[in-house]
């Protein structure tokens, strides 16, 4: 049976975007050692998961940084739904930007990762210039 009042899902696709972390998370994050910094993006992303919320696997960070700022920029990727019933990547971007932005408000200042993440940044999606980050 068809639904005649169902929209399309627009998907966008992947997307690659940046967090920035506020002074004090850049300095605390440089403080850490390989392992720590590892574990650093595996905790952000298990923290954030349930605030968009959306489900394991579709965020993700290849542990990029950069570091010729005050404050340091991580790489973040979303991966697009494999099906209608979840949120699409554009979603998911908008609903982080959003957390980010209204931290204080949203819980994320309640996590020991996400509190880090600069609320007057939020999330900033890739344009067609090139970055450069370091692992």
């Amino acid at each position: 049976m068809l639904n005649i009042n169902s929209k399309p899902i627009n998907k966008s696709g992947d997307i690659r975007g940046i967090l920035r972390l506020t002074i004090s998370g850049s300095q605390f994050f440089q403080e850490l050692d390989d392992s720590g910094k590892h574990d650093f993006f595996v905790t952000l992303i298990d923290q954030l998961i349930p605030m968009i919320p959306t489900e394991k696997g579709r965020l993700e960070s290849n542990k990029h940084y950069q570091l010729n700022t005050p404050n340091i920029l991580i790489s973040l990727f979303i991966h697009e739904a494999k099906d209608n019933e979840k949120l699409t990547a554009t979603n998911i971007k908008d609903y982080l930007h959003q957390l980010i932005i209204n931290k204080e408000f949203t819980g994320l200042s309640l996590g020991d990762v996400t509190n880090f993440l600069d609320e007057t940044y939020g999330f900033q999606q890739f344009r067609k210039t090139t970055l450069y980050f370091f692992s």
